[in-house]
Order: structure tokens, then sequence, then C-alpha cells
């Protein structure tokens, strides 16, 4: 997996029109590009260490965001090997995007949280202290319907 920052002129046709940097995920060939919010001049742009020369204010903070972008993608990379997820150029596009976060409620964190409670009982909980938590959730249930809360109940 590479990710590599690519400066893509502007289609102005004047030559100080700033150009925008492109972010490009490789992954086993496959490649995923798209936009980052940085641009700079040509002039600017080190295509051999992929980031804005200089040291003025703005190419600090522009390169400080460059290495965000690459850390968070090798993050989310790594974090997906180690799951054993198929990792693909697109997948990683798509997570660093959070387009694959799922919406997780208050009320199925609980029952989540339930689920692991029901895992312990007899080991470490009683069926009596499960009981109180089944309740409890009803209650909350119960609670968020009469307060017309419906964005908080599970889909």
């Amino acid at each position: 997996m590479k990710v590599r920052f690519v400066f893509r002129p502007s289609e102005s046709t004047a030559t100080s029109a700033p150009g925008a940097i492109i972010c490009r995920i490789t992954v086993d060939k496959a490649r995923k590009k798209f936009t980052t919010p940085i641009s700079c001049l040509r002039r600017d742009w080190d295509a051999k260490s992929q980031r804005i020369k200089g040291t003025a204010k703005k190419a600090r903070l522009d390169n400080a965001a460059l290495s965000d972008i690459e850390a968070d993608i090798n993050r989310l990379y790594y974090d997906m090997e180690r799951a054993s997820d198929l990792v693909t150029a697109e997948v990683l596009f798509d997570a660093y995007q959070k387009k694959e976060q799922p919406r997780v409620t208050i009320v199925r964190a609980a029952e989540l949280w339930h689920e692991q409670r029901l895992a312990l009982m007899g080991k470490s909980i009683t069926r009596t202290s499960y009981k109180d938590y089944q309740n409890k959730l009803g209650l909350l249930l119960m609670f968020l319907r009469g307060q017309r809360l419906v964005q908080a109940l599970p889909d």
C-alpha cells in the first residue's frame, strides 16, 4: 500500500494560478485518487518529497495536513489488515471518507452492552443483575418513544 501526493495544475491559463494537491492511494496496483483541500503554486511544490517547499506558516500548516492525511490512511490500512479485512484502494478511500461508519444510536450501544452482560451472566454477574439491566433498557426505550426521540432509536 502506498500513499502519494501529486500536484495537479489548475485548468486556468494563468501561470500563477494555484493547483490542487491530489492524494493517490495504491493497493495491489489498484489506485484511487481524490483531491485534498490543499493547493499551491507549481514552483512551491517539491515532487520528490511530496510536500510544499518553504517554511512559511501556510506551507507548514499545509504540509502538516498532508502528513495527517497520510497517517490517517496508513492507520486505517493497518487496522483493516489486523482485522483480516479485504483491503482495496476503494475500501480504504471509503473508510477515510468515513462512508463505512455505521450509525450507532444510544439504544444500540446499550443493546451491545447488554449482550456483553449476558455473556457474563453466571460468571461474574448474577441473573438478577442481568434482569435489572434488561429492565433499564426497556425504560430507556419507553422514555425515548415517549419523548418522540426517534433519531435515538435503532434503525
